[in-house]
């Protein structure tokens, strides 16, 4: 596959791009409903304005990139690794991150509601001003 670059005001929706390897790739102002990144790579990636609802991403690796304005809700995250990543001003909610690694994450006023975190490494990661559910909250604050 050819090095892609960018992808501006696309609609990739339903797209398969399993076990894709992707660097420095931006996402802008695009739709990528229900695609499958599945084992897919996106590092130093930088996704903004852009749907990734119902994303399929699990097994992938999606290190030190962001997320601004996104929405990656009920997107499957699973054993994914998000190492250094940002996530600002985007939607999770419902989404699948159990077996995640999020070590040095950042979610800034994001929509957490409903995330599963089971079994995630959430070691260095900072939440800061999101949005959770009253018993996700809680357990934050302990």
């Amino acid at each position: 596959m050819p090095r892609i670059g960018q992808i501006l005001d696309c609609d990739l929706s339903d797209s398969f791009l399993e076990s894709s390897n992707h660097r420095q790739l931006v996402i802008r102002h695009s739709d990528l409903k229900h695609i499958n990144l599945k084992k897919s790579r996106l590092l130093n990636a930088k996704i903004i304005h852009s749907n990734l609802s119902a994303a399929t991403l699990d097994f992938s690796s999606v290190q030190n990139s962001s997320f601004y304005r996104t929405n990656l809700s009920s997107a499957n995250l699973e054993c994914s690794s998000l190492k250094s990543t940002v996530f600002n001003e985007s939607s999770l909610s419902k989404a699948n991150l159990r077996w995640s690694n999020l070590d040095g994450s950042m979610f800034q006023k994001t929509d957490l509601r409903s995330v599963d975190f089971s079994n995630a490494n959430l070691e260095n990661t900072k939440f800061v001003d999101n949005l959770m559910s009253k018993f996700e909250s809680i357990i934050s604050e302990e």
